[in-house]
């Protein structure tokens, strides 16, 4: 009888009225999740519910998933008015780096929360992918000049700090014309003509792709063990509105579903969130193509608008917090339409 009761505390939780079993979710043939062998499109929310009275407003609304963070008390909560919930993984997916150390970690989160009748889907690290380049762009194109700059504005040296304003044009001359490891040997040349070394060494736009690959096989390594660990709950990749569809399908190898979010209201072609010429809401249902294109066979969950941009920018001013509204009702309908026509087995706002 002991051994049996530890059995069942694995797999399941106590709940008032007695057991709770964990959820499975399987993908069926035309995409659509099974939960417990019941169809279900899943409409989601990123939003972490702390209060019974928001859980029951979300519930209310129709929505069936939202997001946990690490917490059993919020899967506790989400349960209770019967939503399900998603754990991100972090980086402990990714076996590129200190591989021992990172299954540890991962078998821990497993162990942890794998039998929450909450839990719905596992999510690996949000936009992993478009990171690998973002986090290149933001210091190379961004941070490194204004830090440069800086430094050399407070140069006593006239000559040195003219020569060295030359070579910042040369380097964005050279990122212009798209050849980044020339623009990067010459940055760092900068640096070391400042008799500073680089305060971030390595993190290039250059070997962005190499980097990439490596990245890729180490997270199917870590989705490989995962799944061997839990086969119940499948796992799902969200990328930014980014990259080819190569570079994309390379990642998407370790997920059971995928997507990606992609915000395009107000239009603006300046507004910098896509990679294709599209900047109507049109773009949500391109993009919902090209991520089915990345991962043939595998359902879509597309992460739509449901904020406006000044709702994450608090100090922008009045008028354009105006210009930078939130979506209508009839654009919310009709990005969501889109997606779902173009095949969409999920929405997430």
């Amino acid at each position: 009888m002991r051994r049996m009761l530890l059995t069942v505390m694995v797999m399941g939780t106590i709940l008032a009225g007695g057991w709770a079993m964990a959820v499975e979710c399987r993908i069926a043939p035309d995409r659509v999740a099974e939960v417990d062998g019941k169809r279900t499109f899943v409409l989601g929310l990123y939003e972490t519910p702390k209060s019974e009275e928001l859980c029951q407003e979300i519930a209310a609304a129709g929505f069936n998933l939202a997001f946990a963070g690490e917490s059993k008390d919020t899967l506790d909560l989400l349960q209770r008015h019967g939503l399900w919930a998603w754990v991100n993984t972090g980086g402990r997916i990714d076996f590129s780096v200190e591989p021992d150390a990172q299954q540890a970690k991962l078998k821990e989160l497993v162990a942890t929360y794998a039998a929450h009748p909450a839990l719905l889907v596992w999510e690996v690290p949000d936009e992993a992918l478009w990171n690998v380049w973002y986090g290149a762009q933001q210091w190379r194109m961004e941070f490194e000049p204004k830090q440069q700059k800086e430094l050399i504005d407070a140069l006593t040296d006239a000559a040195l700090a003219e020569s060295l304003k030359a070579d910042m044009s040369k380097v964005q001359e050279l990122c212009r014309d798209g050849d980044y490891a020339g623009a990067e040997a010459l940055a760092d040349g900068i640096w070391a003509k400042l008799g500073k070394p680089s305060p971030q060494p390595g993190n290039n736009l250059s070997d962005a792709s190499v980097r990439a690959s490596v990245m890729a096989k180490g997270m199917l390594q870590g989705y490989t063990a995962l799944r061997q660990a839990d086969a119940q709950h499948p796992v799902w990749m969200n990328h930014a509105p980014r990259n080819s569809v190569p570079q994309l399908a390379e990642f998407n190898h370790a997920a059971d579903i995928v997507g990606c979010d992609i915000y395009p209201v107000p239009q603006s072609p300046h507004q910098g969130h896509s990679d294709i010429a599209e900047t109507t809401v049109v773009a949500v249902g391109a993009y919902t193509d090209r991520m089915q294109a990345a991962a043939p066979g595998k359902p879509v969950w597309m992460v739509l608008q449901g904020f406006g941009w000044p709702d994450i920018q608090p100090n922008i001013s009045e008028e354009r917090r105006k210009e930078m509204r939130r979506p209508t009702l009839e654009e919310t309908r009709f990005m969501a339409y889109d997606s779902v026509v173009r095949g969409a087995r999920g929405l997430l706002y």
